[in-house]
């Protein structure tokens, strides 16, 4: 009677750990099935990690503003080292720290990005660049949709199509390349030229 007795016990054990390790596999698979049939989704993509409002960046040389950069916001990617800006307003200086228009470039966007420090910035969306000429009150403006600023480098260009206007004529074209210290500019491609009024 004994030996029948622990014999039932062993069988009994016995079904009760393979029933457990049953569960457990069984529970491990489901999980596994719900992980995979859920979407994946990536909480780091365009998540902005830091931001600044109403900012203004400034780079001297020898003690004076060589370029004035503001914006309304900067937001900071940290994954690709990107800082996108809207609204920005930046000012080059041709002769350094000079405040009448004619000693500087006006460039305005919507908006703008640069990667790491602002060595470049792209100006995207309703882009305007303009100088004023102090010798002949000559008024320089150019729009497009796309624009590279290089403001250490006092360069500017884009392969975007753009429109110069000027007091004496308009100018559309493919790709500009502008030399903002020696004030020339270089029209690329399918240059088309129109005498027109005065620019107000």
């Amino acid at each position: 009677m004994v030996n029948i007795f622990n014999w039932q016990r062993v069988i009994l054990t016995f079904s009760f750990i393979i029933c457990f390790f049953l569960y457990l596999e069984i529970k491990q698979t489901l999980v596994q099935l719900n992980k995979e049939q859920q979407p994946t989704i990536n909480h780091s993509k365009n998540r902005v990690d830091s931001f600044i409002n109403n900012a203004k960046i400034i780079n001297y040389t020898d003690g004076k503003p060589q370029f004035i950069l503001n914006t309304t916001r900067i937001n900071y990617f940290a994954n690709d080292n990107n800082a996108q800006l809207k609204h920005p307003i930046l000012k080059i200086y041709t002769e350094q720290g000079k405040p009448d228009p004619s000693f500087y470039w006006l460039v305005t966007a919507k908006d703008a990005s640069f990667f790491g420090e602002t060595e470049q910035i792209s100006l995207m969306d309703d882009v305007n660049i303009t100088k004023k000429f102090a010798d002949d009150n000559q008024v320089f403006i150019a729009k497009t949709d796309y624009l590279d600023i290089f403001p250490q480098k006092s360069y500017a260009k884009t392969d975007h199509p753009v429109t110069i206007l000027t007091n004496k004529n308009n100018l559309t074209a493919t790709g500009l390349n502008i030399d903002l210290i020696q004030e020339q500019y270089h029209l690329m491609n399918k240059v088309k030229y129109q005498e027109t009024q005065a620019v107000q």
